[in-house]
């Protein structure tokens, strides 16, 4: 969105802190902005909000504006209800707080109703799996029906079998879980497997196969169910501009008292498609005033508390 800083506001696990790690790397070194990440670790001894003062404190100091939270369900209606009480998600100057695929609408119903109208205008960005535009996906839906399942299916476990009628009945073009998770485990092992054969086409596998393995990622490439599949020479990681995103706004209504996710924009192939041709976006506190990203300079640490007062100085027993 063209910001100088931003700051990620992100738990302390795996999925926290491999996110927030990913885009400091990509938005620090691809597109040179000053990335500040910010983490929370919530447990049974530290409820809710408490495990939250003390990052959303050092976030208001660092003076950033522009906030991608990464949280799981209630953890998002923590960050946003202590950012709102410390005046962090700030009316003005106008701050842009994003939020990911993990939080959703119901979550943000749990927000007080203060905290609700300086939530609504926030961004909501989720990762896109399969889409319309994309003839490996088209041919997979169109093909879905016909699949058979599994050999011996029936013996398997609950979770492992299906059942006869499963690729008849269900559409993976409806489900947001087949559709933009499952597609990607897919590709995941479409791409093993595809590197697997080009390593060690037959016979048994060469003692150097993990190495050869790693390294053929190099020069690999194939079209999947989220797009054109390759991995980046240096980290060997697939490219995040390699997958598509869909950017929505996140509204509020106040006579339902309900949320929603409306579409403002997709990535693909490497750039925004703007629904309508430009960009139209609110802000927190729906304001259509342009964010700053970066206050300058920085908000002071806030003063320490004032000291008792000294006890009065008793003249009993002086000559």
């Amino acid at each position: 969105l063209g910001f100088e800083a931003a700051a990620v506001l992100h738990a302390q696990d795996a999925y926290g802190s491999g996110f927030a790690s990913l885009v400091r790397s990509e938005c620090a070194t691809e597109h040179k902005m000053t990335i500040r990440n910010f983490g929370f670790e919530v447990d049974a001894g530290t409820p809710g909000r408490q495990a939250l003062a003390a990052p959303v404190t050092a976030l208001g100091q660092s003076g950033i504006n522009a906030v991608l939270v990464v949280a799981v369900g209630e953890e998002n209606t923590w960050v946003l209800e202590e950012a709102f009480a410390q005046g962090v998600l700030r009316r003005h100057p106008t701050s842009t707080w994003a939020i990911t695929l993990s939080a959703s609408t119901s979550s943000l119903e749990l927000l007080s109703g203060a905290a609700k109208e300086a939530a609504a205008g926030s961004v909501h960005f989720s990762v896109m799996g399969g889409t319309d535009s994309n003839p490996s996906w088209r041919r997979f839906v169109q093909e879905w029906p016909s699949f058979p399942p599994p050999a011996h299916s029936d013996s398997l476990p609950a979770n492992w079998s299906s059942a006869e009628s499963f690729f008849a009945t269900f559409d993976p073009s409806e489900s947001s879980t087949a559709r933009d998770i499952g597609t990607y485990m897919y590709d995941a092992v479409a791409a093993a497997g595809l590197l697997a054969c080009a390593v060690a086409p037959q016979g048994p596998l060469p003692p150097t196969f993990g190495t050869d393995f790693y390294n053929a990622k190099r020069n690999f490439f194939f079209s999947g169910l989220t797009g054109n599949v390759t991995f980046d020479q240096k980290s060997g990681d697939r490219p995040v501009s390699s997958a598509h995103y869909s950017l929505n706004s996140v509204l509020y209504n106040r006579s339902t008292e309900k949320f929603s996710f409306v579409n403002k924009g997709i990535f693909a192939n490497g750039q925004w498609v703007w629904g309508g041709g430009a960009r139209d976006l609110v802000y927190n506190y729906m304001s259509t005033d342009e964010p700053v990203a970066q206050l300058h300079p920085p908000p002071p640490p806030l003063p320490p508390p004032p000291l008792p007062p000294s006890p009065p100085i008793s003249t009993t027993g002086l000559p």
